[in-house]
């Protein structure tokens, strides 16, 4: 397993992007690549209310992207809502539905 949290703003298709066509080559290889999805989601420069921003190499189909979500304080899910700065899809180019999972991320007590 790889676990990448880092990303670059998608300027091509997932299919000629060179971090994706890295993590692709890990998991032809058989490695599960685990990567985080961003934190653009309040980028709101192209209109898009804060979609559209999944980072390279989160945009590829092939690897399992993460989101974080806000727990609002409470343990019951029914409240989580996507945290405003976690990237959130669909991917920019390519329109891939991302992320793949989300987890708490904010405001996380120690």
């Amino acid at each position: 397993m790889i676990n990448l949290s880092l990303g670059r703003k998608v300027f091509e298709s997932y299919t000629l992007d060179p971090l994706c066509q890295a993590v692709e080559q890990a998991w032809q290889a058989g490695i599960v690549v685990v990567t985080a999805a961003g934190n653009a989601g309040r980028d709101n420069s192209m209109n898009t209310m804060g979609y559209a921003t999944i980072m390279s190499p989160g945009a590829d189909p092939y690897v399992i992207t993460v989101g974080a979500t806000n727990t609002n304080g409470t343990p019951n899910r029914s409240d989580d809502v996507m945290a405003s700065f976690s990237s959130k899809g669909p991917t920019m180019i390519d329109h891939v539905a991302k992320p793949d999972v989300v987890a708490p991320g904010n405001m996380i007590a120690h």
